[in-house]
């Protein structure tokens, strides 16, 4: 666009310098040269108004650019920190929601800094500049599922013996909603632009 205008302003200067150099050869130089004056003032208010446009719509394009990087960036560690973070309780709940465990195969199963490390990305992740209030809402659901499984799995191995032996079907129910949640997250972040473009529809019809 810029160059364009760069060709454009070019070849009207051209044109404007022929028409002096003609007004020049043919007598009556003053006239020509006010009609021309007015028109070379025109043509550069014309010109610096279409410099201004494209500078804007270069810098528009820009920050579009920027802001689809800055998203495809934040949604893969979203979706990331979501796999793991899945793995980590469908390992708990492999060793832990079938048949009952004691004390040793509970503290080898539950690793209590890798919820940590999951849920600490999801919190940090900086959702509402995402503009996918979708996917915001599903990763607040996913953190909370992951907290409150760390604190079923953190109460339940506080009150263990060391020959304990029980099993834990809430782990069970913990991970199916997680994995509903999860799956429902990942279908929503396959097409970023689609929820990008809803959300702005739904906030200009509000």
């Amino acid at each position: 666009m810029i160059r364009r205008l760069v060709l454009i302003g070019g070849a009207g200067a051209a044109v404007i310098g022929l028409l002096f150099y003609l007004a020049n050869r043919s007598g009556g130089a003053g006239t020509w040269f006010a009609a021309l004056a007015g028109w070379a003032q025109a043509w550069g208010a014309v010109m610096a108004i279409g410099a201004a446009y494209a500078i804007a719509r270069h810098q528009t394009d820009q920050e579009r650019r920027r802001r689809e990087e800055t998203r495809k960036s934040v949604l893969k560690t979203l979706e990331t920190a979501v796999e793991y973070g899945f793995d980590i309780l469908t390992r708990a709940k492999d060793r832990l929601g079938g048949a009952p465990v004691n004390r040793t195969a509970f503290d080898a199963a539950f690793r209590p800094g890798e919820f940590a490390a999951a849920i600490e990305t999801l919190e940090r992740a900086p959702l509402y500049d995402l503009g996918m209030y979708e996917v915001t809402a599903e990763v607040i659901r996913f953190r909370l599922m992951l907290s409150e499984a760390r604190d079923y799995l953190t109460a339940a191995v506080e009150g263990m013996t060391a020959a304990d032996r029980r099993a834990y079907p809430e782990l069970v129910g913990l991970h199916t909603q997680a994995f509903n949640l999860k799956q429902n997250l990942l279908e929503r972040t396959a097409n970023p632009r689609r929820l990008v473009a809803m959300a702005s529809q739904d906030m200009t019809t509000a």
